[in-house]
């Protein structure tokens, strides 16, 4: 039984398996951590642009549209 148990904690066959769970659960963090910190900015930049929008006449050939009917600008 000793015998066994000292073969198992010297087994060193599942030990890259384990360094790459953890390098993959640390890649996850990190960017989940990261999509955390940008979030903010992106919506406070789109909003920002959306207000500057508010308005603006676009006309082409086909169409018009007035972006002054948009949700965001009343």
């Amino acid at each position: 039984m000793i015998n066994a148990l000292t073969t198992f904690v010297r087994d060193e066959t599942g030990a890259v398996t384990v360094e790459f769970v953890v390098l993959a659960a640390a890649v996850v963090g990190l960017g989940l951590s990261y999509a955390a910190t940008v979030r903010d900015g992106i919506q406070n930049t789109t909003t920002e642009v959306a207000q500057r929008n508010c308005g603006t006449v676009i006309e082409t050939t086909f169409t018009r549209v007035d972006t002054s009917q948009f949700e965001h600008c009343r």
